[in-house]
């Protein structure tokens, strides 16, 4: 079953619809990570921030600042990080980044989300490849929780429950206070039964969603997903976990 790992591109400037977290706050929350069992932190330089994060393991974006558990490539234009004493892999915006790639990362990270399936057809290649798969972006940096720019309103447990169907190791959720990570972490009942799913996102069906992400650095695309096909009301997403 996937774990819950912590975001931190939202603690050193804003990011989403949140402000960022004081030091006492980001206290809280790896206090409760840690009594949690949460592992996975990640970061980066460009989050603009500077933490000891001693006890987890971190996955950390270019360019290599320190000790880490796994190092990404924040570019999926630039090329991957040099071999070292960690997993190195890649952070992606599109199936054609993962596809220039696929042969030769340990881990990725990806965004995907009820909304924005597009890396589901990769997920056997990828655990036959044994890359270890962190999914980001499964609020829609908090879009799916808002209800923002026509996109259904969720709560957490739907787009949380809909993640711990699908074969992936972490979920990377960004957390800006130490309720928010509390309220993720209670997503993971031993049964959590039937996720329903709003006929109005249902509806969505096969129209491109705006993830929140931009696969250039020029912003002159936005990547787009496509809505799972599930019947309206007791979706497909069912676990005994």
């Amino acid at each position: 079953m996937a774990k819950i790992g912590i975001g931190t591109a939202g603690w050193g400037k804003p990011y989403g619809n949140d402000t960022p977290p004081t030091m006492a706050e980001i206290t809280k929350i790896l206090m409760t990570a840690r009594r949690r069992g949460v592992e996975v932190i990640d970061t980066a330089p460009a989050y603009g921030i500077d933490i000891d994060f001693g006890g987890f393991k971190v996955v950390q974006k270019t360019p290599y600042k320190g000790d880490c558990y796994a190092l990404l490539q924040h570019d999926p234009d630039g090329e991957l990080p040099r071999k070292g004493n960690y997993k190195r892999g890649i952070s992606v915006y599109t199936p054609e980044q993962l596809e220039e790639h696929i042969n030769d990362i340990d881990i990725v990270q990806l965004p995907m989300s009820i909304v924005d399936t597009r890396f589901l057809p990769f997920l056997p290649k990828l655990r036959k490849k044994g890359v270890e798969i962190h999914a980001r972006s499964v609020f829609l940096q908090g879009k799916l929780l808002t209800g923002a720019k026509g996109i259904p309103k969720l709560d957490a447990r739907t787009c949380i429950g809909y993640m711990l169907a699908q074969d992936v190791d972490y979920i990377i959720v960004g957390v800006n206070s130490d309720q928010q990570l509390r309220e993720a972490c209670e997503c993971y009942p031993l049964d959590i039964g039937p996720i329903r799913v709003d006929k109005k996102l249902l509806d969505l069906r096969g129209e491109p969603v705006d993830t929140g992400n931009n696969p250039s650095k020029d912003d002159k695309s936005k990547a787009t997903g496509q809505v799972i096909d599930a019947p309206v009301g007791e979706a497909t997403v069912k676990m005994g976990l």
